[in-house]
C-alpha cells in the first residue's frame, strides 16, 4: 500500500505541476530537488543500505529490530487476549445449529490428523485409488 501510494502521489504531482503523466519528470524537477533532503541525511540510510553500505545497513537493521521488539512487547499482551476471545466465539456460534451436535469432541491433534487423512483420501492423484 505504501508503494502504491507513493506511485500514485508521484503521478498526481506530475499531472498538477507539469501536465504530464511522467513520474520521472517530477523527480528531476528543480522544485522536487529543492525539497529533497541533503545527501548526508539519515533519510537516505535505507537506500544506502540497499546499495551495500555496511554502516547504513547495520543502522537500518538495528532500528528495524528495535521497532519489531517494541511492537512485540507492546502488543503481545493484548494479542493473546484477542486470540482467546476469537477462539471462544467460534464454538458458541457452532453450537446453535443442530448439525454441530453430531461432531464428537476430540483433541486438536486428532482433528488435524483426521482432516489430513480426509484430504489424502479425496486426492485424485492418490496412489491408493490406482
Amino acid at each position: 500500500m505504501i508503494g502504491a501510494a507513493f506511485v500514485i502521489g508521484l503521478q498526481i504531482a506530475a499531472i498538477l505541476s507539469t501536465d504530464t503523466l511522467s513520474r520521472f519528470s517530477v523527480l528531476g524537477s528543480e522544485a522536487f530537488m529543492a525539497l529533497a533532503p541533503g545527501p548526508d541525511s539519515f533519510l537516505w540510510w535505507p537506500a544506502r543500505a540497499i546499495l551495500g553500505e555496511a554502516a547504513a545497513l547495520g543502522a537500518v537493521l538495528a532500528l528495524s529490530l528495535a521497532l519489531l521488539g517494541g511492537t512485540i512487547l507492546f502488543f503481545s499482551r493484548t494479542f493473546a487476549d484477542h486470540v482467546m476471545a476469537a477462539a471462544s466465539v467460534a464454538p458458541s456460534a457452532a453450537r446453535c445449529g443442530g448439525a454441530a451436535r453430531t461432531f464428537r469432541s476430540a483433541s486438536p491433534r486428532r482433528v488435524l490428523r483426521r482432516k489430513e487423512w480426509t484430504l489424502l483420501m479425496r486426492d485424485p492423484g492418490s496412489s491408493r485409488r490406482r
